[in-house]
């Protein structure tokens, strides 16, 4: 019996101390602070990875499909990519960079693949595309050319003024925030940030 109860106590004790780990006591001044340059820097991600994509030659025809080149090689011919023009973005390292200084990695975990590589069902068939690939021996950067049929409205906006904390469990914060679209009231969005190691990020959508 003393046994028992020893063993019990410990693992209170542990349950005790994970739970004292992984709670989250932040202010809402706090909150505002951490989630405001988070939210704004999201607008440009989600362009990248939901909408229409980064600036591109639009003049220039690059077909994927062939495995000299070092692309993902795909069945479908007529799937066109064009380069990327931007300085700020060389190759596929720099979006994910770039996207993992705003979302989660356990967020980016199911993007990624679907934006650098497709995605294809149990049978091997293709979905979808690769949004970008690394062509010429990953020397360029290039964008799928038809992504207006699968973009993303992501022109939502946030008053983060009026960010609310609505509760705050096992190392995350959910919050409430009005959002706007074309300028109009467009309802409360509630998001979630989570400190992973790296440092607050979102964990969930802006767009």
């Amino acid at each position: 019996m003393k046994k028992f109860i020893s063993v019990l106590a410990l693992t209170l004790i542990a349950a005790l101390m994970f739970s004292a780990c992984s709670a989250v006591s932040m202010t809402e001044d706090e909150l505002k602070k951490i989630a405001a340059p988070l939210i704004e820097k999201s607008y440009e991600i989600n362009e990248i990875y939901f909408g229409k994509g980064l600036p591109v030659d639009e003049d220039a025809a690059a077909l994927s499909g062939s495995e000299e080149d070092g692309s993902e090689s795909y069945d479908v011919k007529s799937v066109k990519y064009v380069p990327v023009r931007t300085d700020d973005y060389k190759n596929i390292e720099d979006l994910q960079n770039a996207a993992a200084q705003v979302y989660t990695d356990s967020f980016l975990e199911g993007l990624f693949p679907a934006t650098f590589q497709g995605v294809r069902d149990e049978k091997g068939g293709i979905v979808s595309y690769a949004k970008y690939i690394e062509n010429f021996g990953g020397s360029e950067l290039q964008q799928r050319a038809d992504l207006a049929d699968d973009s993303i409205l992501v022109g939502r906006v946030f008053d983060t003024d009026t960010i609310k904390i609505k509760n705050q469990v096992r190392g995350y914060v959910f919050f409430t925030v009005e959002s706007y679209v074309d300028g109009k009231p467009d309802g409360t969005v509630e998001l979630s940030i989570k400190d992973e190691g790296k440092g607050w990020r979102l964990d969930s959508p802006t767009y």
